[in-house]
């Protein structure tokens, strides 16, 4: 009977655990309740909210509510204005269109430009720089720090410094001058007579002033760098001088 006992206690499932379907043991003892006890701060667990998480404010670069202007543009610009007038194409540009020479042209025309309203924009635009440099709101773009010496400076976006009324870098000088041509293409229709006049001189300014724009980066970059070395020398020398 001893024997008998012993062989069907080791044979036997613990009584704790229960087999289950697949050949693993659970355990059938019940689980003490959680304590009501609270926890402190530190380790108590930090509850998942369904709501997505509110995020600050999305700001965008520094310069999005600025402009790149170049003090001496109206001077610079001066080669590639006299390009764009000088070309074969240029005539029917000259001068703003009028209503009585090309019936509709403002109904379906938004934004005329020709090549005197581009000069009186960059003239207009220098102006505004020196007016705007005077400010607190100069900014180098380069560091972004106030400077009176460089020649690119970062302004405050106003009306006085964008295309229509102004234009102060090359950036806006082209696509002002691409406007223009586009306008032409647009309005008239069919693909000869001023249609290609058009796009042959647009293709003629479009390379020349990809040059005219390295040409200019490059030129930017040596005054900067000069201007650099010139503050770097004048600093050496009232250090020696103290």
């Amino acid at each position: 009977m001893l024997q008998e006992e012993i062989l069907q206690a080791e044979t036997s499932d613990p009584p704790s655990q229960l087999r289950s379907k697949r050949g693993r043991f659970t355990s059938n003892k019940r689980k003490r309740p959680r304590s009501a006890t609270p926890l402190p701060a530190s380790e108590a667990p930090v509850a998942e909210s369904s709501e997505p998480e509110q995020q600050g404010p999305a700001y965008g670069p520094p310069t999005k509510h600025k402009v790149q202007a170049h003090r001496n543009f109206a001077r610079i610009s001066n080669v590639i204005i006299n390009d764009i007038t000088q070309h074969k194409h240029a005539g029917p540009f000259q001068k703003p269109v009028r209503e009585k020479d090309a019936e509709g042209y403002t109904d379906i025309i938004k934004r005329p430009q020709d090549l005197k309203s581009i000069k009186a924009a960059i003239t207009f635009g220098s102006r505004a720089i020196n007016a705007a440099t005077t400010s607190s709101t100069v900014d180098s773009p380069a560091i972004g720090t106030p400077s009176t010496s460089s020649s690119l400076v970062l302004l405050d976006k106003t009306a006085d410094l964008i295309p229509p009324r102004a234009i102060v870098n090359s950036s806006q000088l082209e696509k002002e001058v691409m406007r223009m041509f586009a306008n032409a293409v647009m309005f008239n229709p069919g693909e000869e007579g001023m249609v290609k006049d058009a796009r042959e001189m647009a293709d003629d300014i479009e390379a020349k002033v990809r040059d005219w724009r390295q040409v200019e980066g490059a030129a930017a970059v040596g005054r900067q760098e000069e201007d650099e070395e010139g503050q770097a020398v004048g600093g050496d020398k009232k250090r020696r001088k103290v």
